[in-house]
C-alpha cells in the first residue's frame, strides 16, 4: 500500500521538525562526503541544483559563515540553488556586493 501524497509530505515535514529541533548540524568534511555519494548527487541534479562547483557549495549554503550548516540552511539554501539563474538572482548578488 503506497502513502498518500499529503501523508508522505506530513511524515516528511515531521522528520524535517525533528532534526531542525535536535540541533543537528552539517559539517564541511561531511558535507563533503554527501557530494561525493553518487546517489546524493544524482537526487541534486534531479532537483534542478546545479552541481558543478562542488568545491563552493558548502559555502554558499552556509549563510551565517559559521562552519557547519544547520538542517535549515541546507534545505533552505539548496531550495534556492533550483532552477536556472535569473536576472534578478544576478541583481540581487550586484547589490550585496
Amino acid at each position: 500500500l503506497h502513502d498518500s501524497p499529503l501523508s508522505r509530505k506530513s511524515r516528511v515535514r515531521a522528520q524535517f521538525d525533528c532534526l531542525s529541533e535536535s540541533g543537528v548540524s552539517v559539517r564541511r568534511e561531511a558535507f563533503d562526503v554527501w557530494l561525493d555519494d553518487l546517489e546524493f548527487f544524482e537526487v541534486l541534479q534531479a532537483a534542478d541544483i546545479e552541481v558543478h562547483n562542488k568545491a563552493s557549495m558548502f559555502d554558499i549554503l552556509d549563510a551565517d559563515a559559521g562552519g557547519s550548516l544547520s538542517v535549515d540552511e541546507v534545505l533552505l539554501g539548496l531550495m534556492k540553488l533550483r532552477g536556472p539563474v535569473s536576472k534578478g538572482d544576478i541583481i540581487g548578488i550586484s547589490l550585496m556586493v
